[in-house]
């Protein structure tokens, strides 16, 4: 009875929201133009209506130059379709970085879908378009494709 009324107290003057703070961890591997390939993990904190926010960070590698980079982002997702599992967003958003000789940046936007496999993970397969400014000028426009695994925290 004791465990009872503690229990019944904390439910009375505790507020409880459904999923606050729900966050996923991801990481995702991908192919772009030029021969181009991507390694990037990702932290996403949700926000009203199913939209989201993303931290990233990127790793760009060209297989037919030595040419390197690293990349943050930061990307809002509004979500525009919804199905029992499916997911499809929009990606907007900006990065920084730099090519290890001079800072980069740039707008980025892009497609996301998301299907769910069990309950706290999805598959994700993100189309990624980004323009970078102060890049050389064979590499400022790029179209990524990659497939990844998001985490429920």
């Amino acid at each position: 009875m004791k465990k009872f009324l503690i229990l019944l107290l904390l439910c009375l003057f505790n507020k409880v929201y459904a999923q606050s703070g729900f966050t996923y961890v991801g990481a995702r591997l991908g192919l772009g133009n030029k021969e181009a390939r991507l390694m990037g993990v990702n932290l996403n904190f949700p926000s009203k209506y199913r939209n989201s926010y993303e931290i990233s960070a990127d790793y760009f590698q060209w297989s037919k130059s030595s040419y390197e980079e690293l990349q943050l982002g930061i990307i809002y997702k509004p979500e525009f379709y919804r199905n029992r599992n499916t997911s499809l967003r929009y990606r907007i958003g900006g990065a920084v970085g730099t090519d290890f000789y001079k800072f980069l940046a740039g707008p980025e936007l892009g497609l996301e879908l998301g299907q769910a496999i069990y309950s706290g993970a999805e598959i994700i397969i993100a189309n990624k378009n980004q323009y970078l400014f102060f890049a050389e000028k064979s590499y400022r426009l790029r179209t990524n494709l990659s497939i990844g695994l998001k985490i429920s925290l």
